[in-house]
């Protein structure tokens, strides 16, 4: 039998940014609900508005099933010989899925940010067979918690990443924090804890990847507000060196960074952080490698080079990076890009 990689069928997240959609379609409010037009300029918030708004028709799959995963139908997609993609369900149901936990060996729980307006997303739920009956269930939005002055509310905004810890709890970190619960509970919704709250949650870079250490320690992604320091950012230019970048040198509120929190014994996050390491535009992947003790970082690197420097492609450059991360360390951004390259 071959190995198989069982994954989440996303039609309306990472697809909708897919050139071979037939029909894109505008959605008629801007995604960047809040004024986020002050990190950039008019023609940069015209393409990222139009960028990000584009959905795809409404089909169920936009790629072709060829044949059988293990019971499920293969995506027509390029593998790691011995290994297949299986489609456990088509999206249906989901508005913008990140990412996914496993429960167990037929049911999975997924962060679904819903939009990139404020406040948005849920967690929910997904139990599939190879009979392809999949059921859908909501654990909590924004709107299970009745009472407007409920503090958990505030955290259920844009929730991006999840992950099932070694305590069995599943952690999901949100643009405006992190939050942990027990899906396994009679209710939820009840053993939802805030862990991490007030992290900077506007400008273009909000979602917040996390992973634990073996040492008791979370990192956190705290990505840019503006893609490359843009002169009308809400840091502004405030350093009395012109060329320093307040987003990415301010110790105590800057952003593009990593931060590091510790948890004790009774599994308490410190209220108090570390700038473990800056100069990272948005690490949408943080990786914790045990046997060497090392965190690894995927960085997605700046967008329109090619408005300041003509003669770059734009399109591939400059390269996103896999990083590995060292305490107290700045890899750059905005000042350079790729390896060690002056930015324009």
């Amino acid at each position: 039998m071959k190995k198989i990689i069982t994954t989440l069928f996303i039609t309306s997240s990472l697809i909708a940014s897919c050139s071979n959609i037939t029909n894109p379609v505008l959605v008629t409010e801007a995604p960047f609900s809040h004024n986020n037009s002050k990190w950039m300029d008019e023609e940069d918030y015209v393409r990222y508005v139009n960028f990000i708004s584009r959905v795809p028709s409404n089909v169920d799959s936009i790629y072709n099933i060829t044949g059988d995963c293990d019971g499920y139908p293969a995506i027509d997609v390029k593998t790691a010989p011995g290994f297949c993609v299986g489609q456990i369900h088509n999206g249906i149901g989901l508005k913008k899925p990140r990412t996914a936990a496993i429960i167990n060996d037929n049911s999975i729980v997924i962060a679904d940010m819903g939009s990139w307006s404020p406040f948005e997303g849920q967690i929910v739920s997904l139990t599939f067979d190879k009979n392809k009956k999949t059921t859908l269930k909501e654990i909590f939005t924004i709107d299970s918690f009745k009472n407007p002055k409920d503090p958990r509310r505030e955290i259920i905004n844009r929730p991006h990443q999840i992950i099932r810890h070694t305590d069995g709890l599943y952690y999901v970190g949100t643009a405006s924090g992190l939050l942990r619960f027990d899906i396994l509970a009679t209710n939820p919704i009840d053993t939802i804890e805030v862990l991490i709250s007030n992290l900077p949650s506007e400008g273009l870079h909000p979602l917040k990847a996390f992973v634990f250490d073996d040492k008791n320690s979370i990192f956190i992604n705290v990505g840019s507000a503006s893609n490359v320091c843009h002169k009308n950012s809400v840091h502004g230019s405030t350093k009395k060196k012109s060329y320093e970048c307040d987003e990415a040198e301010d110790l105590k509120e800057g952003q593009a960074q990593i931060r590091r929190y510790t948890i004790d014994a009774r599994g308490v996050v410190s209220k108090t952080f570390e700038i473990y390491a800056k100069g990272l535009r948005n690490s949408v992947g943080l990786v914790w490698d045990s046997r060497n003790e090392l965190l690894i970082q995927a960085e997605n690197s700046r967008d329109g080079i090619d408005k300041y420097a003509p003669k770059l492609n734009g399109s591939n450059v400059p390269h996103d990076e896999i990083n590995i991360i060292e305490k107290s360390k700045h890899y750059g951004w905005p000042y350079c890009y790729d390896n060690n390259l002056n930015s324009p």
